[in-house]
């Protein structure tokens, strides 16, 4: 048989299921679209340049004083 504490801590259980089972109303906590994280840090497209066999030892460095490195 249960003792006491055990009884009572079942019986805490259960009426804490039934008022989750009571209150809850199925909504999830999560979003069903992907959030899209470069919209909230402000990132740029990506670029892509096509390089020659050749190029290397390149430096990215603020050529036309735009503030953005340059390659």
């Amino acid at each position: 048989m249960l003792n006491g504490s055990s009884k009572s801590i079942r019986i805490l259980c259960l009426a804490l299921l039934a008022i989750y089972c009571v209150t809850a109303d199925g909504t999830r906590a999560y979003s069903e679209e992907k959030a899209r994280l470069a919209d909230s840090y402000g990132f740029k497209p990506l670029e892509i340049f096509k390089l020659s066999d050749r190029s290397a030892n390149m430096l990215a460095q603020d050529l036309n004083g735009d503030g953005l490195n340059d390659l």
